[in-house]
């Protein structure tokens, strides 16, 4: 396995050359951190800006249309209701005289089962008779199972005036078109369609219907406001809670408004209007000046509401029709009650359905009525709008505010997140000075150190001379005081190295090296050692080695440090082998040296670490082989500040190479 740490630690050293501030490279890294950490800042806040840009622009077109898409489910809806309304109170051409009466309590029975705001219908009124007298109008009262004359004989009076302008003269034949037409009178409320009355088939003719009179549906339209439309809008208009989320305003003809204020329980209705009556959470306000022209110019959206502007066929328009009512299929399946008992039974079976009994009479389905149509009767075409505007004030304001909101917190949390970069940053800072303290604090005590390690290492050599006494005991003394205060005085000596280098202090002498003569030297040195420990030491030159340029007293302490390595963790009784020889690699000349042994070998896991100051791996803690981590860290950086490399390739149980890479 090859390391090669040479080029990140020259990368390394240019930047500290390159930002160094101050006694320490610390300080560089220091500088870089700021940066790097101001650009992150400054990219975070461009992509959550520019997130929050987009998701308020999509926020906005997708409340948007939701809001257009419950106004048209709100239209829909009311559409179906009528559809449900015409579909139940049917024509039955095919019905008898005698049944006809029983078939209009059916279907008015059937509408209160059926339908939840069955009380939109205030009165059914029946008119069968062709003749014109008082009494001549009944009303079906269901509650109590009798028929009973009309009341309010002379708004009714008016009403018929109305309907006798449509210009279907009663007992003649009606147009089949007719029999499922429905006239509705804004002015009195109430809509009304023809009753046809079977005609007798003669021969092999197709049967034919006269007109009979009118089937006649009086509307509660306090009801219809008050109740039935704040419950519809409640399912379209309000939130996931349930809460109302739009204030909804209906616009007759642009002059007559109906205000639903959405009502905050914790307000309560008083404060949006004293005279407004609550329900299903609106609070509706009938007053003149409920809604004025700032309010619908401010609305978040609008539509027309049921009425349609198709024009009307001749046929009804010459009866008074001035528009069209569209209508949309049910999909529901309606259904019409069998009577199986009297008129004065069936109020029993209404009111035991409205208690929550199951009714006698069975039920039967029925198909829509699909040809059904409504027309509008009045002086002209009416127009009806819904507008909705959201109870914050508009969209757009409810979105900005939203905005606001996400900026302040992202704002909140890039100001947390610099506040941690500055921690870290001031920690750093203060980690650096404190390395620097350490290490001018190591240097200073390593030069107190050298003193008296002289004398030490002074008095040992005299002792071990016979300088001071020739006694067994004396030279044995002499030769340990030698020995460990040369351990101890390399020990003082790498250390303020290390202090030297990482403090950019460290400075080299260049010249003009003949490789060959500082192994010589290299070689001498080292040879006490060599065989003291029992080893052989070989040595292979290549032909005509080049000189180089570097500092002589590193390259020599760098190959020390790697042959002392060699012997401590070799094996007893191997050899350490050195090599030179030229090589060109890229386009690159450089001598090559090479320190080889037959060791223990550097397990794989450590070789990114081995120099690294004060390391020491388990192949040195094991055995207790002597040192100080120093060694390899040392000969690494002086390798390096000369311009070159110093790499390892290691293979446990068969030794380790560590290669000098100098270049030409």
């Amino acid at each position: 396995m090859l390391v090669n740490a040479g080029k990140l630690d020259r990368l390394s050293r240019w930047f500290r050359l390159v930002f160094r501030v101050g006694p320490s490279p610390g300080h560089g890294w220091i500088i870089i951190s700021i940066g790097a950490c101001c650009a992150t800042l400054v990219l975070l806040a461009v992509i959550q800006f520019s997130w929050i840009g987009e998701f308020k622009e999509a926020q906005s077109l997708t409340m948007q249309r939701r809001l257009q898409n419950s106004l048209r489910l709100f239209n829909r809806n009311l559409q179906l209701d009528i559809s449900d309304l015409v579909t139940i109170f049917r024509s039955d051409t095919g019905e008898q005289a005698s049944n006809r009466l029983n078939q209009h309590v059916e279907q008015y029975y059937l509408w209160q089962r059926s339908y939840a705001h069955s009380k939109a219908i205030r009165n059914v009124f029946v008119d069968y008779t062709s003749q014109r007298r008082t009494g001549d109008v009944i009303e079906l009262s269901i509650e109590s199972g009798q028929l009973v004359p009309a009341s309010r004989e002379e708004e009714m009076a008016d009403l018929r005036r109305e309907l006798d302008s449509i210009g279907l003269r009663r007992g003649r034949d009606i147009p089949v078109r007719w029999r499922d037409t429905w006239m509705f009178y804004p002015r009195f409320m109430a809509a009304a369609r023809p009753i046809p009355t079977p005609g007798v088939s003669q021969g092999n003719k197709s049967s034919w219907a006269w007109h009979g009179g009118f089937l006649i549906l009086k509307l509660d339209w306090d009801y219809i406001t008050e109740r039935l439309l704040p419950e519809v809008m409640i399912e379209y208009f309000a939130g996931p809670s349930g809460e109302p989320l739009y204030d909804i305003a209906l616009s007759l003809d642009g002059e007559r408004h109906y205000l639903y204020q959405a009502i905050d329980p914790a307000r309560g209705q008083a404060e949006l209007n004293p005279q407004s009556t609550g329900h299903a959470g609106f609070s509706l306000s009938r007053s003149a000046d409920a809604v004025d022209a700032a309010w619908l110019d401010t609305a978040d959206a609008s539509r027309s509401l049921l009425l349609s502007a198709a024009s009307v066929p001749s046929g009804p328009r010459w009866s008074g029709a001035r528009q069209r009512l569209p209508l949309a299929l049910s999909p529901l399946t309606s259904q019409v009650i069998e009577l199986q008992q009297p008129l004065g039974d069936l109020a029993a079976d209404f009111n035991s359905a409205q208690s929550g009994t199951e009714p006698v009479a069975s039920l039967n389905p029925l198909l829509a009525v699909e040809r059904a149509r409504v027309f509008i009767a009045g002086e002209g075409p009416y127009t009806l709008e819904v507008s909705a505007r959201h109870v914050d004030g508009s969209l757009q304001q409810v979105i900005s505010s939203q905005y606001l909101r996400s900026l302040t917190m992202v704002f909140g949390v890039l100001l947390v997140i610099a506040a941690a970069m500055g921690l870290a940053v001031v920690s750093a800072n203060r980690a650096a000075r404190l390395a620097d303290l350490r290490m001018d604090f190591v240097a200073g005590v390593s030069h107190e150190l050298r003193t008296p390690l002289s004398v030490i290492r002074m008095i040992g050599e005299n002792m071990a001379d016979g300088l001071l006494g020739s006694g067994k005991k004396a030279l044995q003394y002499g030769d340990l005081l030698r020995n460990y205060g040369l351990r101890l005085s390399q020990m003082v000596e790498n250390t303020l190295q290390l202090a030297a280098i990482e403090s950019g202090q460290k400075e080299y002498h260049f010249e003009t090296l003949d490789v060959s003569e500082i192994l010589d030297g290299v070689l001498a040195d080292a040879q006490p050692l060599v065989d003291q420990a029992g080893f052989t030491l070989e040595r292979i030159d290549g032909n005509s080695l080049p000189t180089v340029r570097g500092d002589e007293v590193a390259l020599r302490q760098s190959l020390g440090n790697l042959i002392n390595n060699a012997v401590k963790y070799g094996r007893p009784g191997q050899w350490v082998r050195l090599e030179t020889e030229m090589t060109e690699m890229s386009g690159r000349r450089e001598v090559q040296i090479r320190v080889q042994d037959r060791g223990r070998g550097i397990p794989p896991e450590e070789l990114s670490s081995i120099f690294a100051p004060y390391f020491r791996g388990q192949t040195a803690g094991k055995p207790r082989i002597p040192g100080s981590g120093l060694g390899l860290k040392l000969a690494r950086e002086m390798v390096v500040g000369m311009g070159g490399e110093l790499t390892v390739e290691s293979e446990i149980g068969h030794g380790s190479t560590f290669t000098i890479h100098l270049p030409l």
